[in-house]
């Protein structure tokens, strides 16, 4: 038998202005922006939610559950808005840490018009994380909540 699970809440899809911006030059170096951008911005969204949860939620989460890690940011296959915006913000489950992995999408002042100067990131949300921190990353560790998946 197969079981639907609902979330109250969904990841956010956010467009942000790249650091390139912030020179006011427009031939400003792209490399400005490499590295993991989203992944950083879901970190602080963790340890928002983290810091957020009561003390027995999150001494629960650490003795009987399944943290989340935040992995570097992944392109999809064609960095072009459809194939972004069907990727989603991935949860692999399949190890003791949960991890978290953002599908992006940079263009440089130099791109093409319709996404010059932007990032495009799957994030986690801080509501997201606590619902993580209090019953999905339990399921199927702690007796006390339901394993559906």
């Amino acid at each position: 038998a197969c079981r639907a699970l609902y979330s109250l809440v969904e990841p956010i899809t956010w467009k942000l202005f790249c650091l390139q911006h912030g020179t006011g030059h427009s031939d400003a170096d792209p490399s400005l922006d490499a590295g993991s951008r989203c992944s950083a911005i879901n970190h602080a969204a963790w340890e928002l939610a983290f810091s957020s949860a009561s003390f027995e939620a999150r001494q629960r989460l650490e003795a009987r559950g399944r943290n989340l890690t935040m992995t570097v940011d992944r392109a999809p296959l064609i960095p072009a808005g459809p194939w972004w915006i069907w990727n989603y913000l991935r949860i692999d489950k399949s190890s003791d840490v949960a991890k978290v992995a953002s599908f992006y999408a940079f263009y440089p002042l130099s791109g093409p018009p319709y996404g010059a100067g932007n990032h495009y990131c799957k994030l986690l949300s801080p509501a997201l994380a606590l619902e993580w921190i209090y019953t999905d990353g339990l399921r199927g560790r702690d007796p006390g909540v339901n394993s559906y998946w």
